[in-house]
């Protein structure tokens, strides 16, 4: 009991959480028994930029890290479906990324999949394939 009260303390000045039973995430996002765990992430450029840099995943001024990354794959996945509101879906995600990054006017979205002990050895271990590429008409 003690250690999920730290936690709460801990986790609300983005510390992390020391009782690793605290959050929900543990029972939602298992990877025990996976050896390979797939998640997107966001390339972006500016207009200076000649390359597309890969950005963390960390707590921005509207979304902890947890908010930020569950939103973030709720719209992709909305935006990669084959539906008739495909183009409403990459918007509202074209969107999101301009409040959280609005020094971007272009948008790379990448799946890497990686073995979590093998990146553990080498942070670049993974394998990433685009999946969509988004450009800010502004």
């Amino acid at each position: 009991m003690v250690l999920a009260l730290a936690s709460v303390g801990t986790s609300q000045k983005d510390w992390g959480e020391i009782y690793p039973f605290y959050h929900w995430k543990l029972f939602s996002q298992p990877l025990g028994t996976k050896n390979i765990h797939t998640e997107y992430r966001v390339y972006l450029k500016t207009t200076t930029d000649t390359l597309y840099r890969r950005q963390t995943l960390v707590s921005t001024p509207a979304f902890n890290r947890e908010e930020y990354t569950y939103t973030l794959d709720y719209l992709i996945g909305e935006a990669i479906k084959d539906s008739l509101q495909n183009e409403k879906a990459k918007n509202n995600l074209l969107i999101f990324l301009k409040h959280n990054h609005p020094q971007a006017s272009r948008f790379k979205i990448v799946s890497e999949s990686f073995n979590p002990m093998e990146l553990l050895k080498d942070p670049g271990a993974y394998t990433s394939s685009t999946i969509l590429t988004l450009t800010d008409a502004r």
